[in-house]
């Protein structure tokens, strides 16, 4: 009989630990499409292989490359998906699904980078409607305050132990301010899913004290007047670390999260931008 209760014992264990942790990989199997470009997209297949599309055809294919490989560790929070090219691991996503939403957030691999961000996006199965965007306010923002008149890129290193704390407001909003010469160092981990929720806000300081919102960019828009300033989110680790550390003292190989402020006429010239590391004391 103590057999028969503790074999019953061990397999509501398992009927409980099952439920905890749902099959992470049955859920992810299918075609997954691009929120941002519905010509682009990527599958997960029940034998583990992955794929990456563009406009229909197997990125694989056209590349060349040896056929992807998919694993997950579901014991993980949120949890890891793991893509590998025969035993080379290629990298590993933390991803969040809610319905038929799959939010991924991509980190670079190899020495004193594994924890760095690289990539993220968005994406919702194949068949259904994509997910709207959230709408302001829908939870707390990360709020990023400038000086008045401020142009130019913005660097946000995350856990800096001597960082500053943000300022929380009555919406347990988390505000920062940007000093003048662009660089902030906060105590905070990266947010790059409220970057994909679109849960940042950026602001600029009035003559009067007041704030005044600074609208997105968004590639391709050209409704907004040329003079008005507009905020481009460039991501995250988007400059070689040397460069960086080169301009920086003390130097991070921490997450550092990149925006530019300036019109939509310079900011559609973004790749000829001037490089602020080569001009700016950031020491």
């Amino acid at each position: 009989m103590m057999k028969v209760k503790i074999a019953l014992l061990l397999l509501l264990g398992a009927a409980l630990m099952s439920s905890d942790h749902p099959d992470i990989k049955s859920q992810l199997i299918g075609k997954w499409k691009n929120t941002l470009n519905e010509n682009s997209g990527v599958e997960y297949r029940e034998d583990g292989r992955f794929y990456m599309y563009v406009n229909g055809q197997n990125l694989s294919q056209i590349s060349n490359l040896d056929s992807l490989w998919f694993s997950v560790d579901a014991h993980k929070s949120p949890p890891e998906v793991i893509v590998k090219n025969r035993q080379e691991l290629l990298y590993r996503k933390v991803i969040r699904m809610q319905g038929n939403e799959l939010a991924c957030v991509y980190f670079k691999s190899g020495d004193e980078i594994d924890h760095h961000i690289g990539k993220y996006g968005k994406f919702y199965r194949e068949g259904t409607l994509p997910v709207q965007q959230q709408s302001p306010g829908a939870s707390p923002q990360i709020m990023y305050i400038l000086p008045q008149g401020f142009r130019g890129k913005v660097m946000v290193i995350h856990d800096e132990s001597n960082g500053v704390e943000a300022v929380e407001n009555a919406q347990k909003d988390l505000l920062y301010t940007i000093p003048n010469n662009g660089l902030l160092r906060v105590k905070s981990s990266a947010s790059p899913f409220k970057v994909l929720d679109d849960q940042i806000r950026f602001y600029e300081t009035q003559e009067n004290g007041n704030l005044e919102e600074i609208d997105l960019f968004k590639k391709g828009h050209t409704t907004t007047p040329a003079s008005q300033l507009c905020v481009k989110i460039n991501g995250y680790n988007r400059t070689a670390r040397d460069r960086i550390n080169a301009s920086l003292d003390p130097p991070t190989h921490n997450n550092i999260f990149f925006f530019t402020v300036d019109t939509p006429h310079n900011l559609r010239r973004i790749k000829n931008y001037p490089d602020p590391y080569l001009n700016l004391d950031m020491k």
